[in-house]
């Protein structure tokens, strides 16, 4: 077992240059050697709030991100590693609430869900901001990058926006009255299947069994 703060973790861990990054619960991030298991390094932001993104790295630098859905002024923290090999924030960016989503990092650019909600696109070596896309729906999702397009999840909508300037170029998803049907409709069924099945709404066999003695008291 490695040493942490035993604190939980839920986010991945990440592995570059023969070292293993990892995020925990605590506020926590930890390096340690991929070989040995040895810590080679903690760093914490001060703010206690926990780390549920899964750090990416890039180029000799970590991006992660801090919070869940419940904290607000959470951070995106680019970090390095200093001449005498321990960490340092070259810079950072702070939303008004969590960053629950993982940093995509592709071509000099990290783009990452903050709590505005909003999909940011900003500059690796500066934090400064290329371009933001607000959205109707916090993101959780990890972003995706390919052939010139950023993918992402916002509530019930699937979006690609472009991945320079930010413009959505389509999107999927339904309105709030399907989903409000569609909702009912699997509170009926639940209910229905709870009637035929009793104590496990999903016992099919229960259900059919339920059916064939129904038709054959009624003769077919």
């Amino acid at each position: 077992l490695l040493p942490t703060d035993h604190s939980s973790f839920s986010s991945s861990p990440a592995v570059a240059d023969g070292k293993v990054y990892a995020a925990s619960w605590g506020g926590v991030l930890y390096c340690f050697d991929a070989v040995t298991g040895d810590r080679r390094w903690t760093w914490k932001s001060g703010t206690d709030i926990p780390i549920h993104s899964s750090p990416a790295v890039v180029g000799g630098r970590i991006y992660v991100g801090e919070g869940l859905h419940m904290d607000d002024d959470c951070s995106l923290y680019c970090i390095t590693e200093d001449p005498n090999g321990q960490p340092t924030v070259l810079w950072k960016h702070t939303s008004t609430s969590h960053m629950e989503s993982s940093p995509q990092v592709v071509d000099g650019k990290v783009y990452f869900a903050g709590g505005d909600p909003a999909l940011y696109c900003v500059d690796v070596s500066s934090g400064h901001i290329l371009w933001k896309l607000p959205t109707e729906a916090p993101i959780t999702s990890t972003p995706s990058v390919a052939d010139g397009s950023v993918f992402f999840a916002s509530g019930d909508r699937f979006v690609a926006a472009d991945a320079a300037t930010g413009d959505v170029v389509g999107h999927a998803g339904r309105d709030v009255g399907e989903i409000l049907a569609d909702r009912l409709r699997r509170i009926v069924l639940g209910g229905v299947m709870q009637h035929l099945c009793g104590d496990d709404p999903f016992d099919r066999d229960a259900a059919e069994r339920h059916h064939l003695v129904r038709r054959a008291g009624r003769g077919g």
